[in-house]
Parts: structure tokens; sequence; C-alpha cells
């Protein structure tokens, strides 16, 4: 594992080198750029509490999956549901990486441009805005020349996670503070909008979570000097009033339901694939292949009668 000050130095020659090796590799053509200096202390944070509901369009598996929207949130040594090790995402961008399959940004990814046709590509989105997105994914990223997307709770930067859902032992976890949102932006990391405070929206007043989705989007757009063009929904919460809402301000939006991108995906509730299910590698080589379209579909199932039975969040 290297610092991003040794990545940095690596950039030209160790990337440049294995590509030279090996011809086929498809690379992304806007790399993030390399963060200069070393990493700070990592924090280990990440919370009991499994996001994701069914509301809204059906999702489906896809008969030959190719393209597909990763979710991830806290990368650490918790073991709760919405965290993984450092070392296993590491370990899913040299994966990656060594097969070609580039990560690009959601817009990229429904647009197809400049991928392959019929080659397979993600995108990497993390919900919340963790302040180890910094310390742990930035640098693997780097690395691997990987794009990827932040929804950030845009109230709550500079601070801790303080909304419900999370058990009290996992409360008050660290989220990115704006100079470091700032930071990223400037270095290739996309941000997207998650809302001020990460309420459910369907159990508020229609007006207050127009306020929650539209402030946060300013507000980002404010400390980035960009225009915030993706959003996701807070629990994966989500109604056909909230839809029309989001459409109107954003290109696009991810919700929590299980699936690969198809040509039935809508883009004010896009499919995303929960990398808690992909922890083991064997999997997560799967991604692409029949076997593990068939391992998530029944997943899905069985997240789905859990979310009845106990709700989304």
């Amino acid at each position: 594992m290297h610092t991003p000050a040794q990545a940095i130095q690596r950039l030209g020659a160790s990337d440049h080198g294995q590509r030279a090796r090996n011809s086929k590799r498809t690379i992304l053509a806007d790399p993030i750029r390399r963060r200069p200096g070393s990493a700070p202390r990592p924090s280990k944070i990440g919370y009991l509490a499994e996001s994701g509901a069914f509301a809204g369009p059906q999702p489906t598996m896809g008969t030959h999956p190719y393209r597909a929207i990763l979710m991830y949130h806290s990368l650490d040594d918790s073991g709760s549901v919405i965290s993984l090790r450092p070392e296993t995402f590491r370990l899913q961008m040299r994966i990656l990486f060594d097969r070609g399959i580039p990560a690009v940004t959601p817009q990229r990814l429904l647009a197809g441009d400049g991928l392959e046709p019929g080659h397979p590509a993600v995108s990497l989105t993390f919900d919340d805005g963790f302040a180890n997105f910094y310390t742990q994914a930035f640098p693997a990223l780097a690395d691997y020349n990987s794009r990827a997307t932040v929804f950030l709770t845009a109230g709550c930067c500079g601070g801790v996670s303080e909304w419900g859902g999370q058990p009290p032992s996992f409360q008050s976890r660290e989220i990115l503070c704006w100079s470091r949102v700032q930071e990223l932006h400037r270095l290739g990391i996309q941000f997207g909008a998650h809302t001020m405070t990460h309420p459910p929206l369907t159990a508020i007043p229609l007006e207050r979570a127009r306020a929650e989705i539209l402030e946060s989007k300013k507000r980002i757009e404010d400390r980035i000097g960009e225009e915030v063009t993706t959003f996701a929904y807070p629990y994966g919460v989500e109604s056909r009033a909230l839809r029309e809402i989001v459409a109107e301000s954003f290109d696009l939006a991810c919700s929590t339901r299980m699936g690969y991108l198809t040509d039935a995906s809508q883009r004010e509730s896009l499919e995303r694939i929960d990398v808690y299910y992909l922890r083991n590698p064997e999997w997560f080589r799967r991604l692409f292949r029949r076997s593990g379209s068939a391992y998530l579909l029944g997943r899905r199932a069985l997240r789905r009668c859990r979310h009845a039975v106990l709700g989304p969040y």
C-alpha cells in the first residue's frame, strides 16, 4: 500500500508501464488527479444502519448486465452493514484495473461516452460523505486511476453524523470538512447532493423535503464553484413527488434499489449495487458474470423481505 505522496511519484511510471504491458486494458480518458502530500491519520468509522427501500420504479437485474453503479458508505474495520474494510476496497480497485473495467461518473456511464460497447464499466458512489473517504478511498482511487462520486450530507460537513437510524454506539461519526471537499473536487472527485440533514424524505412534509434537497445542492455549489448535477435519496426512500422535484434540478439521481443499469432504468431513480454483498472478492470478480447476477438477484429478494418486515431505516 502506498501513501498519496508515493502514489503521485508512481503515476507516470507505474500506471503507464502496467498499461503498456497489457494494451487490451480500457483506461478512462479523464483520470482523477493525484493529491500532493502525505495522508492524514485514518479514522475508523461506520454505523449499523442498512440503507435502502424499494419504493418507486421496480428494479431489474438485467439479463446481460454490463453497467453498474456501486454503492459504498464508509471504509473502516467496524464490520457494519454499510462498512467495507479499506484493504478490501483497494483489492476491488485492483480487480477493476486488472480487468480493464473503467470507473467513471454516472453521467458518463449512462451516456456511454468513450466506453467500449458490450464491455463492463462501473460508477463508484459514496453516500453521506464520511471523512474516511479522504484518508482511505482517495489514495486507492488515485493508485488505480478511478473516478468516484460522493453524495454529501451538506448540512453536516465539518461535523458529525447525527441523523436517525444509527445505533447509539455508532453515532456522531466524522463527515468531510469543506476544505477537503474543495481539495478533492480540484483533484477530480465529483460531488452530489444527499440533503442537508439526511432525513427520510417521505416522512417529512413535501415542502420541507424540497428545501432539504435544493438547499443541499446550493450549499455544495457555493463551496465548490460548480453545478451539482447528481443526487442520492437518504435511506433510499422516495416517492413520485420527490422524483419530480429531483428531476427538475438534477441530471440524475441514485436509489438504493438493487440492480444493474438497463434500458428501463430511470434517470431520477437509478439502480445501484450495494458492495456489502460483494465483500468476498470472488463475488466481486463475478459482478459481470451470470453467476454474479444470479447471486445478487437472490440477495435482493432477501433484502426486500427484510425491509418489508423491518422497514428501510
